[in-house]
């Protein structure tokens, strides 16, 4: 007896040809999707992390200017003498408070050395020894310009001193790349701060 048996059908090459075709697209298009989380996220991180130093850098330098005292607005002439400056500089030196005479307190910008900008801190004393000089700003920030505004530092005038800053740079963009199809994108996110500190002994 002959048994007789119906043709299977199966996928054509054609077929299986559009079928991957399909499925690359759409992993393409996920792996992209996927990509672009993970750098939104990591974007955010940095942001936070540099933002939150900022904010305590920041913080305690208005506080700490705002205790000083006989301002001097650069980083020449004889520093524990005020002297305010209407075009700007890049450094800020004060007495801290209950500091005695010639002892001084200094804020100013500088580079490291690959290059990235940061605002440092250091303290003389009377003798004119250096106690201390660090970096407040994480590595992770790329101060671009500090620029330091005096007004009213003469304990003579009738003018309240008052010491506005402005910080531009860019947070995110120092040793964090993200790999997208062999290309390397810096996650980096530009900012500027303006802020202001009046001396809080009355000198009127």
């Amino acid at each position: 007896m002959i048994q007789t048996y119906k043709g299977v059908s199966g996928f054509t090459l054609v077929e299986l040809l559009v079928s991957l075709f399909l499925f690359v697209t759409v992993m393409t298009v996920s792996t992209g999707a996927l990509l672009s989380v993970i750098h939104a996220n990591k974007k955010a991180q940095a942001i936070q992390t540099a933002v939150t130093n900022l904010h305590s850098a920041i913080d305690g330098m208005l506080r700490s200017v705002r205790m000083g005292t006989y301002y001097h607005c650069g980083d020449t002439g004889v520093l524990t003498e005020p002297f305010d400056c209407a075009d700007g500089s890049n450094a800020l030196v004060f007495r801290q408070y209950g500091w005695p005479k010639n002892s001084y307190r200094m804020y100013y910008f500088d580079k490291n050395e690959d290059g990235l900008g940061g605002i440092y801190r250091q303290d003389v004393d009377e003798y004119g020894r250096e106690l201390s000089n660090i970096q407040i700003t994480a590595p992770e920030v790329n101060i671009q310009e500090f620029k330091v505004f005096v007004r009213g530092s003469d304990i003579n005038d009738t003018n309240q001193p008052i010491v506005t800053f402005i910080i531009k740079g860019e947070v995110g963009g120092v040793n964090n790349e993200l790999s997208i199809f062999g290309l390397k994108k810096k996650l980096k996110t530009d900012f500027m701060i303006q802020s202001a500190a009046t001396q809080r002994l009355i000198d009127l």
